[in-house]
């Protein structure tokens, strides 16, 4: 759109729009609301529902205000007798197949069509008691969507276009033709898109409504409140809609520079985890007969003294490790780092999935986007290495896709064919221990195109057509962005794979960048959450096996690496503490459980993934005896006589903590390891654990919608059929897992999108915690 400034009239009043402007987005600058059914302004014009006609000067017929463009000098009438004429037929129009059922519909009070009924509607219908209505029957569509009352439809088509604009994907259009027109999704099946949602959202009537939120409350019975999504680094921002202290559905807070009016099915539905029956109602201990035992705060906090005390006394800080998740505040992630180092321990880390020991030492500074989220749109070339964008980057895969769609090329470096829904250019699919060569080839082909002598550690490299073809659109670039997914942050040995895809990013000149997990891994290194003087991980301070362990929001059977390892090394240890909202998961190892308040029942703060800093207050009071976490700790602090730990409000911790700090200084993706390749065994097979959306964190595991998905449907043995025969095992039947921890038995599955000695089993499910992520010590059988 031109920047030039041309002036209309609009009822009378003279203004100046941009060129370029349509009538409904001019007339919105001075005001003027003009109804409308199809048009969003996120979405194409489809112009179908003829709602917002207006009258132009010199024209002899109404005009749809979402789709003219205005011209200078333009005489726009908005509200004259003839536009009312039109806009009662066309309402009645639509009220002609409509039902009366406002009072038991869950749109009511919040329904487009009913307020515009209140304007333009009659007060007596001209239609006899006797005519008959067009009825729809019921749709399934999922355990997300209620699709039970689809005739009350208006045909807007604002959730086609989503599901083509938006989500990518066309899960739903318009079956036969005039009346007996219908929405429907392609032969019946479930709506499956991670976005899908928004429909319920954009829906100007109650034909799409939310199936978990279904009759339980009216719309002005909740009150709006403010908050921020825990589940991934992007920082959504969210409306939780709350009833007598009971959160019922949540809605996006709009915000251009995150999400814009955008959520994620995981961040809409989760809330079912926060009301799930698992919550821990007060603090509990297991006693000396080895059974779980109510106690007070005042008594556990007794106890944690004189455990601790013991243990300071008769060994060293040392002995207590500190674990946290990704996803707690930057309050928690503070405190607990402080009492670490109070105490002298060194054992304290927040990437609890990280396999490698020199995290440290491969990237200066704090990994980050490496740019504002807006400006993805914007790139002409992107390359990805490693993600599986749909499943972790919900509403980052939507900006990519925005980009692709405005014209840029995508290319991919993965172990997995994974459908983004986006229009890949071209893409390398390897196993992750050969990732580093193939990244290694596209450097090679674009220093051979700018003529640059090529390194020795790369001289044995044969560089295939792939790279060559990724490498020449790159060089092409005007614009170009490479990203980074975290779970390369996480891999044991990545310091030679940033290295490569460091030195294309100079190479190209281009924006380099690192697609984060959890809301607050900045956060986590700003609090220095981590072992900063020693190289070492997570899996180490476990198998030191400790005299305690202290685990903040994480779930051992499903956040780490090595779930058997981890819980059988904390079952083991004297006295460890789960600081969790969930009782279930933590009476696996801990010997103390303290109920922990989640982000809804708290004030705090998260840092996304470009360094946005965003607090949020409590939506709802915590349940019964929870407690805010910055709380709990801070006590903790108290009762072991740490100096330090003066305060009064969760304000006062983030203020200490970022007064005096510019984050931006902070923030660096230089990466300092050397460029090199892999000598990797072609006898090794390799375990793709990636964690399907609504297995992520404790939350959403506890929904019980986004468990009826098929995103949640219990993991199998995936491999390409070359994997298959390699392991000498059949395309059909079972196959049993023995480990040293267990048996596990799954499905076999042959896909060929997997890489090559690679075998994919999803992480995050009960069924298959007896498997480390290295997949090794382990022998197969067919059943």
């Amino acid at each position: 759109m031109d920047n030039i400034m041309i002036e209309i009239i609009v009822d009378g009043e003279k203004i100046k729009v941009p060129k370029g402007t349509t009538i409904i987005n001019a007339t919105n600058k001075v005001g003027k609301y003009i109804p409308h059914f199809c048009y969003h302004k996120k979405l194409s014009v489809a112009a179908n529902c003829r709602m917002c006609l207006v009258e132009v000067e010199k024209f002899n017929k109404l005009l749809p205000a979402c789709s003219t463009i205005v011209s200078n000098g333009m005489n726009i009438t908005t509200c004259s007798e003839k536009v009312k004429i039109a806009r009662k037929g066309v309402l009645e129009f639509l009220l002609r197949n409509h039902p009366l059922d406002c009072p038991i519909c869950d749109q009511g009070g919040e329904c487009t069509l009913q307020d515009i009924s209140f304007e333009y509607g009659s007060s007596k219908s001209r239609l006899s008691s006797t005519t008959t209505k067009r009825v729809f029957i019921h749709k399934n569509l999922g355990p997300l969507i209620s699709a039970e009352e689809m005739s009350r439809c208006i045909h807007c088509s604002r959730c086609i276009r989503f599901s083509i604009e938006i989500a990518g994907t066309q899960e739903l259009g318009i079956l036969n033709r005039g009346e007996h027109s219908e929405i429907s999704s392609f032969l019946s099946r479930n709506i499956e898109s991670e976005l899908s949602g928004n429909m319920i959202d954009i829906c100007p009537v109650g034909a799409l409504t939310s199936k978990p939120f279904r009759f339980s409350a009216r719309s002005w019975e909740l009150a709006h409140r403010f908050s921020i999504s825990p589940h991934d680094s992007l920082g959504t921002n969210l409306l939780m809609h709350v009833k007598s202290n009971h959160i019922y559905r949540v809605t996006p807070y709009q915000n251009e520079k995150i999400n814009e009016c955008w959520i994620s099915d995981r961040d809409r539905f989760s809330y079912e985890g926060l009301n799930c029956n698992d919550r821990l109602s007060n603090p509990i201990v297991k006693n000396v007969h080895n059974k779980w035992e109510d106690i007070s705060w005042d008594q556990a906090f007794d106890i944690i003294k004189d455990k601790f005390s013991n243990i300071l006394k008769n060994h060293s800080g040392n002995d207590i490790g500190f674990l946290a998740s990704n996803y707690s505040t930057l309050e928690e992630l503070l405190l607990i780092s402080k009492i670490a180092k109070s105490i002298g321990s060194d054992n304290i880390d927040f990437r609890i999935k990280n396999l490698n020991i020199d995290a440290n030492n491969n990237i200066e500074g704090i990994p980050w986007l490496g740019m504002p989220i807006s400006e993805i749109e914007n790139l002409d070339r992107i390359l990805i290495i490693g993600s599986n964008l749909r499943n972790d980057h919900p509403l980052l895969a939507l900006k990519f896709r925005k980009a692709v769609n405005n014209g840029a090329k995508l290319f991919l470096v993965d172990s997995c064919e994974y459908e983004h829904n986006i229009q890949v250019a071209d893409r390398i699919t390897v196993s992750p221990l050969n990732m580093v060569n193939s990244i290694a080839e596209i450097c090679i082909a674009l220093l051979e195109l700018n003529n640059i002598k090529i390194p020795e550690c790369f001289i044995n490299i044969k560089v295939s057509t792939n790279a060559k073809n990724i490498a020449l659109h790159l060089f092409q670039g005007k614009n170009i962005g490479i990203f980074i997914d975290n779970s390369i942050l996480e891999l044991s040995d990545n310091g030679k794979l940033l290295a490569n895809s460091y030195k294309i990013s100079q190479l190209l000149d281009a924006k380099f960048g690192f697609l984060l997990s959890g809301s607050n891994t900045i956060g986590g290194y700003l609090a220095n959450a981590y072992p900063i003087n020693n190289n070492k991980n997570t899996n180490q301070i476990l198998e030191k096996k400790l005299k305690s362990y202290i685990i903040l929001h994480a779930e051992p059977s499903f956040d780490f690496n090595n779930p058997a390892e981890t819980l059988m090394n904390l079952a083991q240890s004297e006295f460890s503490i789960a600081l969790t909202p969930y009782a279930s998961e933590a009476k696996k190892w801990a010997k103390m459980i303290l109920p922990i308040a989640p982000f809804s029942e708290t004030s705090g703060t998260f840092i996304n993934n470009c360094g946005y800093i965003q607090s949020f207050k409590a939506v709802i009071l915590p349940f019964k005896e929870t407690r805010p976490g910055w709380k709990i700790l801070r006590v903790l602090a108290n009762i072991l006589d740490l100096d330090g730990f003066e305060y009064t409000s969760s304000l006062d911790i983030k203020d200490e903590l970022l007064s005096n700090v510019d984050l931006s200084l902070k923030l660096s993706n230089n990466v300092t390891s050397s460029i090199g390749i892999s000598n990797v065994k072609e006898n090794i097979i390799e375990r793709i654990a990636d964690i399907p959306i609504y297995k992520k964190d404790p939350i959403v595991r506890r929904a019980r919608s986004l468990q009826n998905t098929k995103q949640s449907e219990k993991p199998c043995f995936i491999a390409n059929n070359l994997t298959l025969s390699k392991l000498k095992i059949n395309n059909f039947g079972k196959v049993k897992i023995n480990t040293k921890y267990g048996t596990v038995i799954l499905d076999i599955q042959e896909d060929n999108k997997i890489a090559n000695n690679c075998v994919k089993i999803s992480a995050g499910f009960e069924d298959v915690i007896f498997i480390n992520s290295a997949f090794t010590d382990i022998k197969l059988e067919c059943i």
